[in-house]
């Protein structure tokens, strides 16, 4: 990605008309803790890897660990990526269903729009999860950047907590006006 589509993402962001919103933001901001956790998981595996034979080798299990905890957070990233833009589409159903008045449709939109951050949310776990794991592992010149990934994951859970509580009232007020 680079810097026009960030801009453009942003742009989007701020226009009113958009559906990009808080969901997407939360995403992204999983997403990005995600890129962090797995950049530090990764880039410092190399210095545990021992030749067959080291007596050191038990390091090896180690640089195990290392490569799990990268992959997983390389997966966690992908898929809040995609997270970014199914919640801008969700958000967007539930203004048409909104529009057209339609309760029904705005209640299915809904569930849909709050499945979106439950996942977010879930996602963020795992990412806190996994940078606790390797807190020990990663150089103290680079736990800035694990505090940063930490900081991001909090805020996409928090945030899509915040979004599925949102939600939930949205949809019981729907539901009474029946």
């Amino acid at each position: 990605m680079g810097a026009s589509s960030i801009q453009q993402l942003l742009e989007q962001t701020a226009d009113r008309r958009s559906s990009y919103g808080g969901g997407s933001a939360a995403a992204l901001s999983c997403a990005l803790a995600a890129a962090l956790v797995e950049k530090l998981a990764g880039s410092h595996a190399a210095r545990f890897d021992t030749p067959v034979g080291d007596p050191a080798r038990r390091r090896g299990a180690r640089l195990g660990r290392r490569t799990g905890s990268a992959a997983s957070a390389r997966k966690l990233r992908a898929c809040c990526a995609r997270l970014v833009e199914s919640d801008a589409k969700a958000f967007a159903r539930v203004v048409r269903a909104g529009a057209r008045q339609d309760r029904s449709a705005i209640r299915r939109a809904l569930r849909v729009a709050t499945d979106i951050p439950c996942q977010v949310g879930e996602c963020a776990q795992q990412v806190l999860s996994i940078a606790r794991r390797i807190r020990a592992w990663v150089s103290p010149n680079y736990r800035v950047d694990l505090r940063c990934a930490e900081a991001l994951a909090r805020a996409a859970k928090q945030s899509a907590q915040a979004l599925v509580a949102a939600n939930r009232v949205w949809a019981k007020q729907i539901a009474a006006r029946r």
